[in-house]
Protein backbone atom coordinates (compact mmCIF):
# COMPACT_ATOMS: atom_id res chain seq x y z
CA UNK A 1 0.00 0.00 0.00
CA UNK A 2 1.16 3.75 -0.50
CA UNK A 3 1.30 5.83 2.04
CA UNK A 4 -1.12 8.18 0.82
CA UNK A 5 -3.25 5.04 0.75
CA UNK A 6 -2.15 4.41 4.33
CA UNK A 7 -3.24 7.70 5.84
CA UNK A 8 -6.47 7.84 4.16
CA UNK A 9 -6.91 4.52 6.23
CA UNK A 10 -6.03 5.91 9.51
CA UNK A 11 -8.13 8.88 8.68
CA UNK A 12 -10.97 7.23 8.85
CA UNK A 13 -10.36 5.17 11.56
CA UNK A 14 -9.53 8.17 14.08
CA UNK A 15 -12.38 9.27 16.47
CA UNK A 16 -14.33 12.19 14.48
CA UNK A 17 -15.27 13.24 18.48
CA UNK A 18 -11.77 13.08 19.46
CA UNK A 19 -11.80 12.51 23.18
CA UNK A 20 -14.46 15.09 23.77
CA UNK A 21 -18.29 14.30 24.19
CA UNK A 22 -20.73 16.73 22.28
CA UNK A 23 -21.63 19.66 24.29
CA UNK A 24 -24.30 20.19 26.54
CA UNK A 25 -27.13 22.01 24.49
CA UNK A 26 -26.60 18.83 21.87
CA UNK A 27 -27.19 16.16 24.67
CA UNK A 28 -30.47 18.11 26.23
CA UNK A 29 -31.69 17.92 22.21
CA UNK A 30 -31.23 14.66 22.66
CA UNK A 31 -32.49 14.12 26.11
CA UNK A 32 -35.31 16.14 24.92
CA UNK A 33 -36.34 14.37 21.53
CA UNK A 34 -35.78 10.49 23.06
CA UNK A 35 -37.55 11.64 26.31
CA UNK A 36 -36.08 10.39 29.77
CA UNK A 37 -36.72 7.01 29.55
CA UNK A 38 -36.09 6.21 26.44
CA UNK A 39 -32.37 7.99 25.97
CA UNK A 40 -30.53 5.36 27.30
CA UNK A 41 -31.59 2.47 25.21
CA UNK A 42 -31.06 4.78 22.43
CA UNK A 43 -27.23 5.76 23.28
CA UNK A 44 -27.03 1.81 23.98
CA UNK A 45 -27.99 1.19 20.66
CA UNK A 46 -25.84 3.71 19.22
CA UNK A 47 -22.98 2.14 21.39
CA UNK A 48 -23.90 -0.83 19.63
CA UNK A 49 -23.39 0.32 15.90
CA UNK A 50 -20.73 2.20 16.33
CA UNK A 51 -18.52 -1.03 17.97
CA UNK A 52 -19.48 -2.25 14.71
CA UNK A 53 -18.52 0.50 12.48
CA UNK A 54 -14.99 0.17 14.45
CA UNK A 55 -14.59 -3.79 14.05
CA UNK A 56 -15.18 -2.67 10.48
CA UNK A 57 -12.77 -0.10 9.88
CA UNK A 58 -15.07 2.88 10.06
CA UNK A 59 -15.06 5.78 11.97
CA UNK A 60 -16.57 5.71 15.28
CA UNK A 61 -15.97 7.75 18.39
CA UNK A 62 -13.63 5.74 21.05
CA UNK A 63 -15.57 3.58 23.17
CA UNK A 64 -14.38 5.67 25.96
CA UNK A 65 -15.92 8.97 24.33
CA UNK A 66 -18.80 7.38 23.95
CA UNK A 67 -19.09 5.62 28.13
CA UNK A 68 -18.49 9.41 29.17
CA UNK A 69 -20.93 10.51 26.65
CA UNK A 70 -23.59 8.19 28.08
CA UNK A 71 -22.95 8.97 31.46
CA UNK A 72 -22.77 12.86 31.17
CA UNK A 73 -26.51 12.38 28.72
CA UNK A 74 -28.59 10.01 31.40
CA UNK A 75 -27.12 12.44 34.19
CA UNK A 76 -28.55 15.67 31.96
CA UNK A 77 -31.37 14.10 30.64
CA UNK A 78 -32.63 13.49 34.85
CA UNK A 79 -31.23 16.92 35.95
CA UNK A 80 -32.09 19.53 33.40
CA UNK A 81 -35.36 20.90 32.06
CA UNK A 82 -36.36 18.87 28.92
CA UNK A 83 -39.69 18.65 28.60
CA UNK A 84 -42.66 21.89 28.70
CA UNK A 85 -43.27 20.46 32.77
CA UNK A 86 -39.85 21.16 33.84
CA UNK A 87 -40.21 25.32 32.95
CA UNK A 88 -40.28 27.72 35.99
CA UNK A 89 -43.46 28.84 34.12
CA UNK A 90 -46.82 27.12 32.66
CA UNK A 91 -49.55 28.74 30.84
CA UNK A 92 -51.16 30.02 33.44
CA UNK A 93 -48.55 32.33 34.14
CA UNK A 94 -47.83 33.57 30.27
CA UNK A 95 -52.12 34.06 30.32
CA UNK A 96 -51.19 36.30 33.39
CA UNK A 97 -49.14 38.62 30.89
CA UNK A 98 -51.91 38.73 28.22
CA UNK A 99 -50.57 35.87 26.14
CA UNK A 100 -53.46 33.49 25.32
CA UNK A 101 -54.76 30.79 22.82
CA UNK A 102 -52.56 28.97 20.82
CA UNK A 103 -50.01 31.35 21.29
CA UNK A 104 -49.51 30.28 24.70
CA UNK A 105 -48.11 26.46 23.50
CA UNK A 106 -46.15 27.97 20.88
CA UNK A 107 -44.92 30.16 23.30
CA UNK A 108 -43.51 27.44 25.60
CA UNK A 109 -42.32 25.64 23.21
CA UNK A 110 -40.06 28.75 22.16
CA UNK A 111 -38.98 29.29 25.63
CA UNK A 112 -38.17 24.90 26.38
CA UNK A 113 -35.97 25.41 23.08
CA UNK A 114 -34.24 28.51 24.87
CA UNK A 115 -33.85 26.74 28.21
CA UNK A 116 -31.97 23.46 26.15
CA UNK A 117 -29.99 25.75 24.60
CA UNK A 118 -28.96 27.61 28.13
CA UNK A 119 -30.33 25.65 31.15
CA UNK A 120 -29.21 28.94 33.22
CA UNK A 121 -32.25 30.50 31.46
CA UNK A 122 -34.86 28.48 33.28
CA UNK A 123 -35.82 31.42 36.24
CA UNK A 124 -39.50 31.97 36.35
CA UNK A 125 -38.54 36.48 36.25
CA UNK A 126 -36.19 35.74 32.77
CA UNK A 127 -38.93 33.43 31.20
CA UNK A 128 -41.55 35.49 31.39
CA UNK A 129 -39.06 38.48 30.51
CA UNK A 130 -38.33 36.21 27.07
CA UNK A 131 -42.22 35.34 26.83
CA UNK A 132 -42.86 38.77 26.96
CA UNK A 133 -40.07 39.37 23.83
CA UNK A 134 -41.29 36.32 22.09
CA UNK A 135 -45.02 38.37 22.17
CA UNK A 136 -43.72 41.50 20.99
CA UNK A 137 -41.55 40.09 17.86
CA UNK A 138 -43.89 40.20 14.98
CA UNK A 139 -46.00 38.09 12.94
CA UNK A 140 -44.14 34.54 12.98
CA UNK A 141 -44.30 34.89 17.28
CA UNK A 142 -47.34 34.46 19.76
CA UNK A 143 -49.58 37.52 19.80
CA UNK A 144 -50.05 38.97 23.12
CA UNK A 145 -54.16 40.15 23.51
CA UNK A 146 -54.83 42.35 26.26
CA UNK A 147 -56.73 41.59 29.55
Amino acid sequence: MTRALLDVEEARARDPWGDKTPPGSVLRSWAASAGRTRLAPLLRLADAFWWAAREVGQPAPYKQTVAATFKTAVKIAYKDAIELADLAIDGSDLEKIGIRGPAVGVTLRRLLEAVINDPRQNIRDRLLKLAQELAQDGPSSPTKTPY
